[in-house]
């Protein structure tokens, strides 16, 4: 509850943080932090580091259509434009903030 509560006083803009990295490193007390954090850790615990890392790189390699199909969408996605707006009328500081605290604000 410590690493939980220390996380998210410091976390930046990663989902996930460290308690990631804690639930990937096989826990002893798997039980109550699915039933503290909720049902959404609860693939995390059953997934070492290793295959986590594995499954992030699997999903980073799309294939060829798959990534034409997610620019197609980035495209047509208002969100897209308005962060390309956002960068241009931004310096990297003011667009870093920014990120944060739309990070933050969203829980």
């Amino acid at each position: 509850m410590q690493l939980e509560l220390f996380e998210q006083m410091v976390r930046n803009d990663t989902s996930g943080g460290q308690m990631l990295k804690f639930s990937h490193s096989n826990p002893p007390n798997k039980k109550f932090i699915q039933e503290r954090c909720g049902e959404q850790v609860k693939l995390h615990l059953e997934v070492s580091e290793g295959e986590s890392n594995r499954l992030h790189h699997q999903f980073q390699h799309l294939p060829f259509h798959l990534q034409i199909k997610q620019v197609f969408n980035k495209l047509i996605n208002i969100t897209f434009f308005k962060e390309f707006i956002f960068k241009i009328i931004l310096n990297d500081c003011d667009y870093q903030a920014l990120k944060y605290g739309r990070f933050y604000l969203g829980g």
